[in-house]
């Protein structure tokens, strides 16, 4: 769920500039994530570096003006490709290429925002950073208080769920500034906990009396979503789905489902004004896994033997290994606290499955792999139980946490994961194809410090379990440290794949195309590709090439002067011999 969207930036930070903005197209990707900013630059490329979230900045002369000319609906394909935010246009944009934008705008779903040539890009840079700064410090603030929360909670005196269940209410009304409240369970949804905040801004908040009639016209509309056969599908009680409801002329009522065993308990609501912060709809999330936590702790069952409480350790160990570092770190150990946890100095992360990563296929669901996956766990987990490994679910994989380091000697950055990690790797791996029939692999990642370290792992162990599938063709045990030059070039191929494609296009594209088989037999010059793969894997060593392909010296020799010929590569330049490894390295991530 984002901080900081689209939508928040032209409401707060556009509106305010002198002749406000007009959104041209790409309405439908109002709700992307806006994590900072880049200034489109005078001269090709205009943004030589475009993170994912970023919001582009350009003016229209200034794109008309380069040798040749930047087209726009060109530019927007590209911001998309890119998972860019969206893009503020300084000033009009070509008529000849006005439809051809707008199109391009809705069909990627890039928000074209223009503002006129009075405003300066300058103004816009330091107003969209100013938002996004203010939202992540108010995030900060928010997040630190709901965590006071949770430790007065867990560590106080009970007080009835009652008594804890309304201070949760009143945190939420005043982090927000918007009245809040609290129903009943379904199907009822009456309200038992209302709170209004200390102090609000941007005018007068709804009484209670009001926020009651407003639940009773708009609970069943909740009600029949949640209810829906694909409403709570995936979702999870630490975060689940937030409704944005109509309330009237300026105002509208985001409402949040406590999950508990699965199922909605009460609903957590908000009225705010028309259009809705991202940040509160995040906060209204956040807070509502809060009360189900305390919902779940209230039912005076040990935690550890309760439905509830395992699956919230399931969600927090998913979060663990998805967590992104920086203002959720105190609220993630806050969790762990709340739960009777305690997040290691460092982690390793195995992942093993029984399907390859990639698109789902037809007829399938990822749940049908969790039996097995259960199972690898159940039988391995008596022989490493006394290493504190924590076994975790996610998807089609079975994640494998292992704690590294001590307190007193936590490792300072990445480490080799230990070898009874990839003892027990190889073992799950083992166990899953006697008991699938069928293939099985795995990935394992270095171990990583720190409250992000586990989701770091993670990371390196979906990239070594990638390379195992689609690399070295399943039944195999990846070792994230042993990728070599995989380890640079896999990061690419989600968002950057048109630029490996087009460095492995102009340095053995003559050879074969990168779309073509993958088996290497497609082509007039497939020969001379396997040849020229041998020859690299081989040092450059002739006599090694010649009797790993089965060839006469003379016959090597042919073959590599017509590779040197067709592709116009020096192969006695070590250089070029390195760029032409690193183009097939790229051959065989793109055609996996």
């Amino acid at each position: 769920m984002p901080l900081v969207t689209v939508a928040d930036v032209l409401h707060t930070a556009l509106t305010p500039l002198p002749g406000g903005y007009t959104l041209a197209a790409g309405e439908k990707g109002l709700l992307h994530e806006v994590t900072w900013t880049v200034t489109a630059r005078p001269s090709s490329p205009i943004f030589p570096v475009l993170k994912p979230g970023e919001l582009a900045l350009a003016a229209a002369p200034a794109l008309h003006q380069l040798d040749p000319p930047a087209s726009l609906p060109t530019l927007l394909a590209w911001l998309a490709e890119r998972d860019a935010a969206g893009l503020v246009l300084r000033g009009a944009f070509a008529p000849a290429e006005r439809d051809a934008a707008l199109a391009a705008a809705d069909a990627h779903k890039i928000p074209l925002v223009l503002v006129g040539e009075e405003i300066h890009l300058a103004d816009v840079e330091r107003a969209v950073t100013m938002l996004v700064r203010e939202r992540r410090d108010d995030f900060y603030n928010r997040t630190a208080a709901l965590q006071e929360v949770q430790f007065q909670l867990a560590d106080g005196a009970p007080t009835g769920r009652g008594a804890s269940l309304d201070t949760i209410v009143r945190t939420l009304a005043d982090l927000t500034h918007a009245p809040a409240a609290l129903s009943g369970a379904p199907p009822a949804l009456e309200l038992h906990h209302l709170a209004l905040p200390r102090k609000t801004l941007g005018g007068p908040a709804a009484t209670m009396a009001e926020l009651t009639r407003l639940w009773t016209r708009l609970g069943a509309q909740a009600l029949a979503a949640w209810q829906a056969p694909a409403g709570l599908a995936g979702a999870r009680a630490t975060e689940p789905p937030v409704l944005t409801l109509d309330a009237g002329p300026g105002s509208v009522l985001l409402v949040a489902p406590v999950l508990v065993r699965e199922r909605p308990a009460a609903a957590l609501l908000l009225a705010v004004p028309d259009p809705p912060a991202a940040i509160d709809a995040l906060t209204l999330a956040r807070t509502a896994g809060v009360c189900a936590l305390e919902m779940a702790r209230s039912q005076a069952v040990a935690v550890a033997e309760t439905r509830t409480e395992q699956r919230l350790r399931g969600e927090f160990l998913t979060d663990l290994l998805n967590h992104v570092p920086g203002v959720g770190d105190e609220l993630l150990l806050a969790r762990a606290r709340a739960l009777g946890m305690e997040i290691a100095p460092a982690y390793a992360v195995a992942l093993v499955s029984v399907t390859p990563p990639g698109p789902e296929v037809a007829g399938t669901h990822p749940a049908a792999d969790e039996p097995l996956l259960e199972a690898a766990a159940q039988a391995l987990l008596p022989a490493v139980r006394d290493s504190g490994a924590l076994f975790q679910v996610l998807g089609r994989r079975l994640a494998v946490l292992w704690p590294v380091g001590t307190r007193s000697a936590p490792p300072r950055g990445p480490v080799d994961p230990p070898e009874r990690l990839l003892r027990l790797a190889a073992d799950l791996q083992r166990y899953l194809a006697e008991h699938n029939g069928h293939r099985a692999a795995g990935g394992v990642g270095r171990a990583h410090p720190g409250v992000s370290g586990a989701a770091r792992a993670r990371q390196e162990a979906e990239q070594a379990l990638w390379s195992a599938w689609h690399l070295f063709g399943g039944d195999y045990l990846c070792n994230y440290t042993d990728l070599g030059i995989y380890r640079l070039l896999l990061p690419l191929r989600d968002h950057h794949r048109s630029e490996l494609r087009a460095f492995y296009e102009e340095t053995l594209g003559a050879l074969a195309p990168a779309d073509s088989d993958g088996n290497g037999t497609a082509g007039p010059h497939a020969k001379l590709l396997e040849t020229l793969d041998a020859f690299l894997a081989h040092g450059g060593n002739h006599s090694e090439t010649a009797k790993a392909l089965i060839l006469h010296r003379n016959t090597l020799s042919y073959r590599l002067d017509r590779i040197a010929e067709v592709t116009g590569l020096d192969l006695n330049d070590p250089a070029v011999r390195f760029r032409a490894q690193v183009a097939l390295c790229v051959r065989r991530i793109m055609q996996a």
